[in-house]
Protein backbone atom coordinates (compact mmCIF):
# COMPACT_ATOMS: atom_id res chain seq x y z
CA UNK A 1 0.00 0.00 0.00
CA UNK A 2 2.75 2.56 -0.82
CA UNK A 3 1.21 5.04 -1.51
CA UNK A 4 3.04 7.48 -3.90
CA UNK A 5 0.42 9.25 -5.45
CA UNK A 6 -0.84 10.68 -2.25
CA UNK A 7 2.68 11.47 -0.52
CA UNK A 8 2.98 13.37 -4.20
CA UNK A 9 0.22 14.94 -3.58
CA UNK A 10 0.85 15.94 0.34
CA UNK A 11 4.17 17.15 -1.18
CA UNK A 12 3.06 19.54 -4.34
CA UNK A 13 0.69 20.67 -1.29
CA UNK A 14 3.86 21.83 0.71
CA UNK A 15 5.71 22.95 -2.14
CA UNK A 16 2.91 25.33 -3.50
CA UNK A 17 2.38 26.69 0.06
CA UNK A 18 6.20 27.15 0.38
CA UNK A 19 6.79 28.53 -3.28
CA UNK A 20 3.82 31.28 -2.39
CA UNK A 21 5.78 32.43 0.60
CA UNK A 22 8.88 31.47 0.13
CA UNK A 23 10.06 35.49 -1.12
CA UNK A 24 8.77 36.74 2.14
CA UNK A 25 10.69 34.03 4.21
CA UNK A 26 14.06 34.74 2.13
CA UNK A 27 13.92 38.27 3.01
CA UNK A 28 13.40 37.47 6.93
CA UNK A 29 15.97 35.30 6.72
CA UNK A 30 18.03 33.60 3.63
CA UNK A 31 18.94 30.61 6.01
CA UNK A 32 15.72 30.09 7.14
CA UNK A 33 14.48 29.21 3.47
CA UNK A 34 17.89 27.41 2.23
CA UNK A 35 17.34 25.09 5.15
CA UNK A 36 13.12 24.57 4.34
CA UNK A 37 14.09 24.23 0.94
CA UNK A 38 17.48 21.55 0.95
CA UNK A 39 15.26 19.47 3.46
CA UNK A 40 12.07 19.63 1.31
CA UNK A 41 14.45 18.15 -1.90
CA UNK A 42 15.06 15.33 0.31
CA UNK A 43 11.49 14.36 1.02
CA UNK A 44 10.79 15.12 -2.74
CA UNK A 45 13.80 12.71 -3.38
CA UNK A 46 12.83 9.95 -1.45
CA UNK A 47 9.32 9.86 -2.92
CA UNK A 48 10.42 9.41 -6.20
CA UNK A 49 12.79 6.67 -5.47
CA UNK A 50 10.08 5.18 -3.25
CA UNK A 51 11.94 5.18 0.04
CA UNK A 52 9.25 5.07 2.61
CA UNK A 53 11.76 4.97 5.22
CA UNK A 54 13.90 7.78 3.71
CA UNK A 55 10.73 9.88 3.25
CA UNK A 56 9.36 9.34 6.73
CA UNK A 57 12.92 10.34 8.20
CA UNK A 58 12.89 13.29 6.00
CA UNK A 59 9.51 14.02 6.62
CA UNK A 60 9.78 14.49 10.00
CA UNK A 61 13.25 16.72 9.58
CA UNK A 62 10.98 18.84 7.65
CA UNK A 63 8.79 19.13 10.13
CA UNK A 64 11.42 19.97 12.67
CA UNK A 65 13.57 22.50 10.28
CA UNK A 66 9.77 24.50 9.62
CA UNK A 67 9.76 24.94 13.60
CA UNK A 68 13.57 25.90 13.92
CA UNK A 69 12.72 28.75 10.67
CA UNK A 70 9.77 30.22 12.69
CA UNK A 71 12.26 30.56 15.44
CA UNK A 72 14.85 32.09 13.42
CA UNK A 73 12.39 34.25 11.64
CA UNK A 74 10.44 35.14 14.90
CA UNK A 75 13.20 35.86 16.79
CA UNK A 76 12.16 33.70 19.70
CA UNK A 77 13.95 30.41 21.05
CA UNK A 78 10.70 28.85 21.06
CA UNK A 79 9.67 29.65 17.84
CA UNK A 80 5.84 30.63 19.42
CA UNK A 81 4.29 33.54 17.24
CA UNK A 82 2.66 34.29 20.44
CA UNK A 83 2.28 37.76 21.72
CA UNK A 84 4.00 38.43 24.16
CA UNK A 85 3.28 42.36 24.80
CA UNK A 86 0.25 44.15 24.26
CA UNK A 87 1.32 44.96 21.04
CA UNK A 88 -0.45 42.49 19.47
CA UNK A 89 1.79 41.02 17.37
CA UNK A 90 0.34 38.27 15.60
CA UNK A 91 3.83 36.47 13.65
CA UNK A 92 3.66 35.12 10.27
CA UNK A 93 1.37 33.05 8.78
CA UNK A 94 3.47 31.86 5.62
CA UNK A 95 5.65 29.96 8.02
CA UNK A 96 2.49 29.03 10.41
CA UNK A 97 1.08 27.52 6.97
CA UNK A 98 4.41 25.65 6.03
CA UNK A 99 4.47 23.64 9.22
CA UNK A 100 0.58 23.11 9.61
CA UNK A 101 1.38 21.36 5.65
CA UNK A 102 4.81 19.61 7.20
CA UNK A 103 3.02 18.28 9.89
CA UNK A 104 0.28 16.63 7.44
CA UNK A 105 3.05 15.26 5.59
CA UNK A 106 4.41 14.14 8.27
CA UNK A 107 0.82 12.65 9.28
CA UNK A 108 0.59 10.87 5.54
CA UNK A 109 4.09 9.35 5.69
CA UNK A 110 2.85 7.83 9.19
CA UNK A 111 -0.05 6.57 7.42
CA UNK A 112 1.95 5.20 4.56
CA UNK A 113 4.25 3.38 6.75
CA UNK A 114 1.55 1.85 8.69
CA UNK A 115 -0.34 0.65 5.31
CA UNK A 116 3.06 -1.19 4.47
CA UNK A 117 3.95 -3.06 7.20
CA UNK A 118 0.15 -4.60 7.01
Amino acid sequence: NKDTDGANAAYTDFHDTFAANEADIMAKNAAAQSNIEGVMHEVRDAIAAGDWAKASTASTELVNTVKESAAMVSGTSSGSTLPTTGAGNVGDTGLMALALLALGLLSAGSVVRRKAQR
